[in-house]
């Protein structure tokens, strides 16, 4: 049992000193890949890091595009006198209930229309996902939402990795999601 006892203790600290570089190693490289992310350009287009805003929720609370990296966001770009725009939340909405909890995201961003009647288009035809007010134009002005609607698919870094003028099918979008996430 003696002669075991050098060879176990020298084992268990070489074991130790491999997953400590294990670690070390690791969290370089997440350094490194956050570094590589802020080293990109901000803009709109693909490869480009999506500028940040803040806007209101339908409660009234402050939502952050910032505060959503760790999450694959839809970035959608609307209003209610858009025909186009009202006839793709079906697809937005289905794809959302299936992704979501796999870190999926919906920002939907309102452009012209108030809250309330926002907030009722939404009850009334039970859509989940979030929507955000842009009462002053400053995240459309941003995103040169200038048509509508228009979509940006973000990465969990939140890099441009789409840009949509136009509605998205369910198909189409359900493909583009699951490649990020």
């Amino acid at each position: 049992m003696k002669k075991f006892l050098p060879l176990s203790i020298t084992v268990l600290i070489v074991v130790a000193a491999i997953f400590l570089l294990q670690k070390q190693f690791s969290q370089k490289a997440n350094n490194l890949a956050q570094d590589s992310v802020q080293a990109l350009p901000v803009g709109l287009e693909v490869g480009m890091r999506a500028p940040d805003f803040i806007l209101k929720d339908l409660d009234g609370n402050e939502v952050s595009l910032a505060e959503q990296r760790g999450k694959v966001v839809m970035l959608n770009f609307w209003a209610l006198s858009c025909p186009y725009c009202r006839a793709e939340m079906p697809d937005m909405q289905q794809v959302y209930s299936e992704l979501h909890s796999e870190g999926f995201m919906i920002l939907a961003v309102n452009i012209s229309d108030s809250p309330a009647e926002t907030a009722a288009f939404m009850r009334r035809h039970d859509y989940t996902f979030p929507v955000l007010i842009d009462e002053d134009w400053r995240a459309g002005i941003l995103y040169e939402a200038y048509s509508i609607p228009k979509t940006f698919l973000l990465d969990r870094q939140g890099v441009i990795r789409h840009v949509q003028y136009g509605p998205l099918n369910a198909d189409t979008l359900r493909t583009l999601v699951k490649e990020l996430l």
